[in-house]
Protein backbone atom coordinates (compact mmCIF):
# COMPACT_ATOMS: atom_id res chain seq x y z
CA UNK A 1 0.00 0.00 0.00
CA UNK A 2 2.87 2.41 1.12
CA UNK A 3 4.54 1.39 -2.27
CA UNK A 4 1.41 2.48 -4.58
CA UNK A 5 1.02 5.72 -2.95
CA UNK A 6 4.12 6.78 -2.99
CA UNK A 7 4.92 6.08 -6.46
CA UNK A 8 1.29 7.99 -7.69
CA UNK A 9 2.56 10.95 -5.00
CA UNK A 10 6.00 11.07 -6.81
CA UNK A 11 4.35 11.45 -9.91
CA UNK A 12 1.60 14.28 -8.82
CA UNK A 13 4.36 16.08 -7.56
CA UNK A 14 6.75 15.63 -10.03
CA UNK A 15 9.30 13.99 -7.59
CA UNK A 16 12.02 11.43 -8.44
CA UNK A 17 11.62 7.77 -7.49
CA UNK A 18 12.38 7.30 -3.98
CA UNK A 19 15.49 5.32 -2.71
CA UNK A 20 15.45 1.83 -1.36
CA UNK A 21 14.17 1.89 2.83
CA UNK A 22 16.98 2.50 5.22
CA UNK A 23 18.13 0.80 7.93
CA UNK A 24 14.94 1.67 9.89
CA UNK A 25 12.77 0.01 7.31
CA UNK A 26 11.90 3.82 6.30
CA UNK A 27 11.29 5.90 3.44
CA UNK A 28 12.73 9.27 3.18
CA UNK A 29 10.08 11.38 1.40
CA UNK A 30 12.18 15.15 0.39
CA UNK A 31 9.73 17.41 -0.67
CA UNK A 32 11.89 20.48 -0.87
CA UNK A 33 15.59 20.88 0.04
CA UNK A 34 15.21 21.49 3.68
CA UNK A 35 11.76 18.97 4.20
CA UNK A 36 12.54 15.72 4.51
CA UNK A 37 9.76 12.86 6.21
CA UNK A 38 10.25 9.85 7.14
CA UNK A 39 7.71 7.24 6.51
CA UNK A 40 7.40 3.68 8.04
CA UNK A 41 5.18 1.13 7.03
CA UNK A 42 3.38 -0.21 10.06
CA UNK A 43 0.72 -4.29 10.15
CA UNK A 44 -1.82 -1.42 10.17
CA UNK A 45 -1.39 1.81 8.84
CA UNK A 46 1.78 4.60 8.82
CA UNK A 47 4.43 6.43 10.94
CA UNK A 48 6.01 9.84 10.17
CA UNK A 49 8.66 11.12 11.42
CA UNK A 50 10.46 14.45 10.98
CA UNK A 51 13.41 16.49 12.91
CA UNK A 52 11.96 19.95 13.29
CA UNK A 53 14.97 22.17 14.84
CA UNK A 54 17.88 21.68 16.90
CA UNK A 55 17.02 21.72 21.01
CA UNK A 56 17.30 24.95 22.31
CA UNK A 57 20.32 26.05 24.27
CA UNK A 58 19.05 29.18 25.84
CA UNK A 59 15.77 29.03 28.24
CA UNK A 60 15.64 25.66 27.43
CA UNK A 61 12.62 24.44 30.10
CA UNK A 62 9.97 27.48 28.68
CA UNK A 63 10.72 25.91 25.43
CA UNK A 64 9.56 22.64 26.22
CA UNK A 65 6.89 23.75 28.83
CA UNK A 66 5.81 25.48 25.86
CA UNK A 67 6.59 22.24 23.45
CA UNK A 68 4.13 20.56 25.68
CA UNK A 69 1.59 22.65 26.02
CA UNK A 70 1.09 22.54 21.66
CA UNK A 71 1.17 18.70 22.39
CA UNK A 72 -1.98 18.96 24.85
CA UNK A 73 -4.60 17.20 23.23
CA UNK A 74 -3.39 17.61 19.97
CA UNK A 75 -4.67 21.43 19.86
CA UNK A 76 -1.24 22.71 18.75
CA UNK A 77 -0.16 19.50 16.62
CA UNK A 78 -2.74 19.02 14.69
CA UNK A 79 -2.97 15.16 16.51
CA UNK A 80 0.98 15.14 15.69
CA UNK A 81 3.40 14.63 18.29
CA UNK A 82 6.35 16.80 19.07
CA UNK A 83 9.28 15.24 20.78
CA UNK A 84 12.88 14.98 21.40
CA UNK A 85 15.44 12.19 19.96
CA UNK A 86 17.24 9.37 21.82
CA UNK A 87 20.04 12.14 22.24
CA UNK A 88 18.38 15.12 22.53
CA UNK A 89 19.79 16.97 20.08
CA UNK A 90 16.83 17.68 18.16
CA UNK A 91 12.80 18.64 18.05
CA UNK A 92 10.90 16.15 16.29
CA UNK A 93 7.36 15.96 14.93
CA UNK A 94 5.35 11.95 14.66
CA UNK A 95 2.39 11.04 14.08
CA UNK A 96 1.12 7.51 13.83
CA UNK A 97 -1.67 6.66 11.47
CA UNK A 98 -3.46 3.19 12.69
CA UNK A 99 -5.40 2.42 9.71
CA UNK A 100 -4.59 1.90 6.38
CA UNK A 101 -6.05 4.40 3.80
CA UNK A 102 -6.70 5.42 -0.15
CA UNK A 103 -4.18 7.56 -1.91
CA UNK A 104 -6.10 10.98 -1.36
CA UNK A 105 -6.38 10.11 2.47
CA UNK A 106 -2.61 9.67 2.39
CA UNK A 107 -1.83 12.72 0.06
CA UNK A 108 -3.57 15.06 2.55
CA UNK A 109 -1.85 13.48 5.49
CA UNK A 110 1.14 14.50 3.91
CA UNK A 111 -0.04 17.76 3.44
CA UNK A 112 -1.08 17.93 6.78
CA UNK A 113 2.07 16.41 8.82
CA UNK A 114 4.57 19.03 6.30
CA UNK A 115 2.71 21.97 7.33
CA UNK A 116 2.76 21.36 11.03
CA UNK A 117 6.67 20.58 10.33
CA UNK A 118 6.85 23.93 8.65
CA UNK A 119 4.93 25.53 11.39
CA UNK A 120 6.68 24.08 14.23
CA UNK A 121 10.35 25.14 12.86
CA UNK A 122 9.26 28.47 12.51
CA UNK A 123 8.04 28.26 16.24
CA UNK A 124 11.08 27.04 17.27
CA UNK A 125 12.58 29.86 15.63
CA UNK A 126 11.02 32.59 17.18
CA UNK A 127 10.89 31.30 20.61
CA UNK A 128 15.39 30.64 20.36
CA UNK A 129 15.38 34.66 18.82
CA UNK A 130 13.78 35.20 21.66
CA UNK A 131 15.62 33.80 24.14
CA UNK A 132 18.57 35.06 22.47
CA UNK A 133 17.16 38.31 23.19
CA UNK A 134 16.27 37.17 26.63
CA UNK A 135 12.31 38.46 26.35
CA UNK A 136 11.28 34.69 26.16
Amino acid sequence: MLEENLKRLAEDLELPPFPPKDRNSCVVLSLAKDLTISIKSLNAGLAFFANVAPVPLQKKEEAFIYFMKANLLGQGTGDQVLGIDPEEKFLTLSCVIPYDMDYKEFKEKIEDFANYLDYWRLEAKKLQEAAQESIL
